[in-house]
């Protein structure tokens, strides 16, 4: 079956802990020697905020790479018929999946993140969520706390976590988060039963990289802001001007917010183009102004863009993009077309003082001039070629959306042509 799907790169991690698990018979693996505890403790920090664990007797810091668990004698379940063909694209991971060790006794549960800039198979991949039952491994967390750890203990050596989740279900979970030497943000949570009965009190733990803005800009800087700026200003466009989301979508929005994107640059045109003509697009209905909008698509899918320069200070992954601007002729294309509309509608108001009219004269003025304009710029739209490019320089923050809002409008203006109108 196929397992490994992919998803966008800034993902909601959800708790899957499974504190219905209860191990409620059966004697520890390793009888009451607990040497390997001891070995385990002594092997990783104190620091519950370390992000190290101990699996097996081997000393692993999360978030580690699946070639981690790999390299220790764990393999990928064989339950998955596509792992070594299946490919994580960049900025992308894969749903979870189990590792087993070599006997196939223990096992966890991980997924793969991959923060290259060219496509990688899941055993490349940076593991960004890892489950662990003390059941399944022989898991030892900073403190000491294993499998036969009470609730007063993991309370003792985890006093300094962010929350403490003491329900109505005897089960305790510890959680917190951290943040590594790589500058990611995680998140840990530890669940142990709290009762008399539960041979092994200690039941899992959990970690996942925390899906907010500061491990994003983790990923720009591994991927580098030169790369991640001029995939992010092309994507966009082509989302605005062509209606072409694949990119876009993929690592950084939805459909729906690309979608949209797309219908209001084509609205912003439309309107454009009617106000030409002295109409009001809010004053007209559906009927009429999709054939505009119409026009409007066709116009966008004729403008071109060449992402020129990029200077990057990856310090603070801020800089400068010079961008060359292709609109086209559209507006001059249709001057004349206008203003035969424009006279043919006027003269049936000849001698008639246009401020008097009531509104509802007015409406129907608008109608027919709306007729009559696009009965003279339909087809016009397949005439509009590219001008000379314009070239321009904006600035670039890397973590705070690229480009400035002032800045989108700036380029908008030029490719659709609207900057020549407003200085005329």
């Amino acid at each position: 079956m196929v397992i490994f799907m992919k998803k966008a790169l800034l993902v909601s991690f959800g708790v899957l802990l499974m504190a219905g698990f209860a191990a409620c018979s059966g004697l520890p693996t390793k009888g009451d020697d607990t040497a390997w505890v001891e070995a385990g403790t002594a092997m990783i920090s104190d620091d519950i905020r370390s992000g190290q664990l101990v699996i097996d007797g081997q000393v692993y810091t999360f978030p580690m790479q699946v070639s981690d668990f790999l390299d220790n004698g764990f393999h990928i379940s064989n339950s998955y018929e596509n792992v070594e063909e299946f490919e994580l694209e960049p900025g992308s991971d894969s749903s979870s999946f189990e590792l087993f060790s070599e006997d196939g006794e223990h096992y966890v549960r991980v997924s793969a993140y991959n923060v290259s800039q060219e496509n990688l198979t899941v055993d490349k991949c940076m593991v960004d969520y890892l489950y662990v039952s003390a059941s399944d491994v022989d898991l030892v967390l900073p403190g000491g706390i294993y499998k036969h750890s009470k609730p007063a203990q993991l309370q003792e050596k985890y006093e300094a976590a962010d929350e403490w989740d003491d329900g109505e279900s005897e089960f305790i979970k510890a959680s917190y988060n951290f943040t590594t030497e790589d500058n990611w943000n995680c998140a840990a949570t530890i669940g142990i039963f709290d009762n008399d009965y539960t041979i092994d009190p200690m039941a899992n733990v959990e970690y996942s990289l925390l899906n907010d803005e500061n491990n994003y800009s983790t990923f720009l800087n591994i991927e580098g802001g030169e790369e991640s700026t001029r995939r992010y200003i092309d994507s966009a466009m082509k989302a605005v001007y062509y209606g072409d989301f694949d990119t876009y979508v993929q690592y950084y929005s939805d459909d729906d917010n690309a979608k949209a994107l797309h219908e209001s640059a084509i609205e912003y045109l439309s309107s454009a183009i009617m106000a030409y003509a002295y109409m009001n697009y809010e004053d007209l209905g559906y009927n009429v102004t999709k054939n505009y909008d119409s026009i409007a698509a066709e116009v966008l899918k004729k403008v071109q863009w060449n992402i020129k320069e990029i200077a990057m200070n990856e310090d603070d992954m801020t800089g400068t993009v010079t961008i060359e601007l292709i609109p086209t002729n559209y507006f001059e294309v249709i001057t004349s077309a206008i203003d035969e509309a424009l006279n043919e509608v006027l003269a049936k108001y000849e001698g008639t003082d246009i401020e008097s009219l009531t509104e509802s004269q007015m409406i129907t003025m608008n109608q027919s001039l709306a007729d009559a304009v696009l009965g003279k710029i339909a087809g016009l739209e397949s005439q509009a070629e590219n001008k000379a490019p314009v070239e321009k320089t904006y600035n670039i923050d890397c973590q705070n959306g690229y480009l400035s809002g002032e800045d989108w409008d700036d380029i908008h203006a030029v490719m659709m042509g609207i900057d020549e109108l407003q200085s005329e």
